[in-house]
């Protein structure tokens, strides 16, 4: 189905080749230091996260990707941690030195006493080198919805209106980065009477700043209205609009081919993938190669001296 889109998505971001000129994680060890020296345990999403999908697209290592490296029939091992929500994430590599794994770059922004961003090939997740293109991980927020959705559904065309207005759009930019040439409209608030609640479900990534943005909507609204967001990851939400029992999905992935024929998806904002490590640790920084080589074979990334 033809999508709705805010504004043109970046276009691949490109790597910044400065492994020479890292000092953070590198090597290879087999002994895991209680100030994170040593990292040797990942840790996931579940299967069907829209994160998990986009981390093993973006992390390649010799033109092979982990999602190639999967197509080719491999698994990954089975002592990494898979966790299923961002939260849970956070939560598991706050706990240990030794632990690694991957957010989206908003949360991680929200969790910055618990956790640390690391370097990705020498650049800083930050919203700036997102929107530069310099950092490597990144992806579009979307919702999904059946088609003829905002025709029909007026409240829900009202709610797009507002995340597009001023108010929406600095929601969005506290922690994201919005779409490249986003017109920003003027909000009116909503004049219908024949539906007074939205709901959705999706991406544990989108959660947080859909959760936002409904607080928001429905005080523009005198209360009048309102959003109910559920959780479960995007692969939940895309299913969920797609049979009709939530008003729009949360997906922090694109659709896939037999998903498009089905519903509709618009680009709200775009987001980076921050790869994290405990607060205090000594690894500051990662290659992609290093990223492949912990998630494909568990092999340890150790600090340089």
């Amino acid at each position: 189905m033809k999508k709705k889109i805010f504004a043109i998505g970046l276009a691949t971001a490109m790597t910044v080749s400065a492994v020479g000129l890292m000092a953070g994680c590198g090597g290879r060890g087999a002994d895991g230091a209680a100030d994170g020296s040593s990292v040797m345990t990942a840790v996931a999403r579940e299967p069907s996260s829209g994160t998990r999908e986009v981390f093993e697209e973006k992390v390649v290592k010799d033109g092979v990707s982990i999602a190639d490296w999967l197509d080719e029939g491999n698994t990954m091992p089975g002592e990494i941690s898979e966790q299923s929500s961002t939260a849970a994430v956070i939560t598991q590599v706050s706990q240990s030195f030794d632990r690694l794994g991957y957010v989206s770059l908003g949360s991680y922004m929200e969790n910055t006493d618990k956790v640390q961003a690391v370097t990705v090939d020498g650049v800083e997740a930050t919203k700036e080198n997102v929107q530069s293109g310099e950092y490597s991980i990144w992806r579009n927020f979307n919702i999904i919805y059946q088609p003829g959705a905002l025709e029909s559904n007026d409240l829900l065309a009202n709610f797009v209106l507002f995340m597009e207005s001023e108010e929406g759009q600095e929601i969005m930019m506290k922690d994201y980065i919005q779409l490249p040439g986003l017109e920003v409209k003027e909000y009116t608030p909503y004049a219908g009477t024949t539906k007074t609640t939205l709901n959705c479900s999706g991406s544990t990534s989108v959660a947080p700043l859909m959760r936002e943005l409904a607080a928001a909507f429905s005080k523009a609204n005198d209360g009048k209205v309102t959003v109910n967001v559920q959780e479960g990851g995007s692969g939940v939400g895309i299913q969920q609009a797609t049979e009709g029992t939530v008003d729009f999905g949360m997906s922090s992935r694109e659709l896939k081919a037999e998903e498009d024929a089905a519903v509709d998806a618009m680009h709200i904002c775009l987001d980076g993938v921050a790869v994290i490590v405990k607060k205090g640790s000594k690894c500051t920084a990662v290659t992609l190669a290093q990223l492949f080589d912990l998630y494909t074979a568990l092999t340890p990334i150790v600090t340089e001296a």
